[in-house]
């Protein structure tokens, strides 16, 4: 049984040896989040079509796939994935409406793309742990390093499908991790200013961004996700932000903006929206999301330097 279940990676590697490049189909692949897609398409290139399930800004936890989501991942040969229980609110139904073999859990083309990424803990004082924190934070794609263990993980199960295209795959993988190196030293330079500077999140979102680049994040305004806080809990928010001085809050492009503004108004604190994927506020790439977000720090952050 167990050779039996190899047999589609076999035949696609002798495929792979023993058929010219124009011989070989192109593959369709679907990627749960934009991230993943952009990560995925500069490897893959001209050898494979490449969308995403989701579009930047939406939630990635609370997404709902639309019938467009449904009818393109029934087409796909390969499903990319964060895993790491970012996808189980809405996985299972998606595979029961797309109706694909190929990609269903289990399946050969069914490929999570974090292994060997280590994720932080989630800081919470609740006893039941939330679904999407059973296995750490998910959002492990918001540290440039992380993004670089991804793009070997997809070039490495690539490879191995398709040893026809590994040169082009193992080459743009080269290009990614140099233009990653290279604009690291721009970004940690610039994000040096800020080292171990105090700052408020209203979610868990941004701690692999926090901590690649030094930001010390205090405290949660929701400490569990997408449970909305307390009055009481406002109430210790305020209460430290105007003890302690803490100058800027943190924000997703989807979160409510309810309780931030009630925030802002009893303390005065810089409210910062950031987006988490490729495809919001024109982010096109990647490598653009972490200048975005750094720019976007660096500027608000200088701001408030002006007016203290």
């Amino acid at each position: 049984m167990r050779n039996l279940l190899n047999i589609p990676v076999v035949c696609s590697i002798f495929l792979g040896l023993c058929l010219p490049a124009y011989a070989v189909k192109k593959p369709q692949i679907t990627a749960s989040t934009t991230d993943i897609a952009s990560i995925a398409s500069d490897l893959l290139g001209k050898h494979a079509a490449v969308n995403s399930v989701m579009n930047g800004g939406e939630n990635p936890v609370f997404f709902i796939p639309e019938k467009r989501n449904i009818i393109s991942a029934g087409q796909s040969d390969f499903f990319l994935k964060n895993g790491m229980g970012l996808e189980t609110r809405w996985e299972k139904k998606f595979y029961k409406d797309v109706k694909n073999p190929k990609i269903s859990i289990g399946a050969t083309g069914n490929i999570p793309v974090t292994a060997n990424i280590k994720t932080l803990p989630i800081k919470t004082t609740k006893k039941i742990v939330l679904d999407i924190y059973k296995e750490g934070n998910p959002f492990v794609w918001l540290d440039p390093v992380n993004g670089k263990k991804i793009a070997r993980n997809i070039t490495d199960y690539f490879c191995s499908i398709y040893p026809i295209w590994e040169k082009d795959i193992r080459s743009n993988l080269s290009k990614f991790n140099r233009n990653i190196d290279k604009k690291m030293v721009g970004w940690i330079k610039k994000m040096s200013v800020y080292k171990s500077k105090k700052v408020i999140s209203y979610q868990h979102n941004f701690d692999y961004f926090a901590k690649r680049f030094n930001i010390n994040i205090v405290d949660y305004v929701e400490s569990e996700y997408e449970l909305p806080p307390s009055e009481k809990r406002i109430r210790q928010i305020i209460a430290k932000i105007k003890k302690h001085h803490i100058p800027l809050l943190l924000i997703t492009d989807y979160n409510s903006r309810r309780i931030p503004r009630q925030i802002v108004e009893q303390t005065g604190i810089k409210l910062l929206v950031l987006p988490t994927s490729v495809g919001s506020n024109w982010v096109k790439s990647y490598v653009q999301l972490f200048d975005y977000l750094i720019n976007s720090f660096d500027q608000t952050m200088k701001k408030i330097n002006k007016t203290d």
